[in-house]
This record gives structure tokens, C-alpha cells and sequence, in this order.
């Protein structure tokens, strides 16, 4: 599922648009995955921001972002 939500990234308002994974349950024979968000544009000041210049845990943040914030507008994730 395709979403766009708004955030705050490095200390400024960011656009993210991205695509849920709802993963898979884990089976007896495979583990399983867990659902996840997919980053496909950031943009910053109607400018589009180097998703590759993010470290990891600024990653992270942004991915638990996107759950909150279709939690609280969808009850979803």
C-alpha cells in the first residue's frame, strides 16, 4: 500500500512517501517476515533529499514514523 505522511527530519518538516510490506506469518518450515515500510522519496522544501546520505537509525525512525502515523489516521499497523 502506497503512503504519504509528514514528519519531522533533522529538525525539519519532511514529505515521506513510501509502500507498506505486510510481511508474512511465520510457517513450520519458514520464519516469516516482519511487515516494514518502504522509503521511496523524502522531500524537503519542495526538494527531493538523498535517502542514501540517512544512516540507519534515522532509517528506523522514519519507518516506525510511517506506522504511527497510519495507526493514528487508519487505525491501521
Amino acid at each position: 500500500m502506497s503512503y504519504t505522511f509528514k514528519t519531522k527530519l533533522l529538525g525539519v518538516e519532511a514529505e515521506i512517501e513510501g509502500t507498506f510490506d505486510p510481511g508474512e506469518k511465520a510457517t513450520f518450515d519458514c520464519p516469516g517476515e516482519e511487515p516494514c515500510f518502504e522509503i521511496e522519496t523524502i522531500t524537503i522544501n519542495d526538494e527531493e533529499f538523498e535517502i542514501d546520505c540517512l544512516c540507519d537509525e534515522t532509517l528506523k525512525e522514519i519507518e516506525q514514523a510511517a506506522f504511527d502515523a497510519a495507526s493514528d489516521e487508519r487505525g491501521e499497523y
